[in-house]
């Protein structure tokens, strides 16, 4: 699975639209979806994910505020277990489960309060839908952001804006990226075998 997450994600990283592509990720089944995301950008100089001087991770996406939608009803069925519930924040906040527009957030904190995932890419949610795939759409709002960690003056890490509260653009950008839908890549085998028969 990672590596062909990974070429579908590259196709993104070489149109050079954002530093953090979120897409859809079929599960094996065309009713269950995963949401991923990837930083394909540069992280600023002295900064990480990981850091062994520091006793808490960052993460890529850290503040997670998305709106799904679709031509049918979108139910997600669990999420990264780094986005919570946590002692203090609790899970994430998650509305219009099981309606066509369902809206996600959750927060990874920083150690002592969470601990973040510093996976990339990361496996952010999970949810069934049974409608067209070409419909899933995905709308940021509010804040979204990084979390990384090797600034000394920063002990609970560093955060940067893909996205402020307000909306607007922060230092790094962030963008949906659809794939095509499962039953077009089923038939792509077949279409190379019946290429090849009109060859010979």
């Amino acid at each position: 699975m990672r590596s062909a997450l990974c070429s579908v994600l590259s196709v993104s990283s070489a149109a050079g639209q954002a530093d953090l592509v979120v897409t859809i990720v079929p599960e094996g089944r065309t009713d269950v979806w995963s949401v991923v995301a990837e930083f394909v950008g540069d992280l600023p100089d002295g900064l990480s994910l990981t850091d062994p001087a520091f006793t808490s991770d960052g993460a890529i996406w850290s503040d997670t505020w998305f709106e799904l939608s679709g031509d049918s009803d979108i139910t997600i069925t669990n999420w990264n277990p780094a986005y919570g519930p946590h002692a203090i924040i609790g899970p994430p906040i998650i509305t219009g489960n099981g309606s066509p527009n369902v809206e996600f957030i959750g927060l990874q904190p920083a150690f002592p309060l969470g601990f973040p995932d510093p996976s990339n890419p990361l496996r952010v949610a999970d949810f069934h839908f049974e409608g067209d795939p070409r419909s899933i759409d995905m709308r940021f709002i509010g804040q979204n952001s990084i979390l990384l960690v090797g600034n000394p003056a920063e002990p609970f890490g560093t955060i940067l804006l893909y996205q402020d509260a307000a909306g607007n653009p922060g230092p790094l950008s962030i963008a949906f990226q659809p794939i095509p839908a499962p039953a077009s890549l089923a038939f792509a085998p077949l279409a190379l075998v019946a290429a090849r028969r009109r060859r010979k």
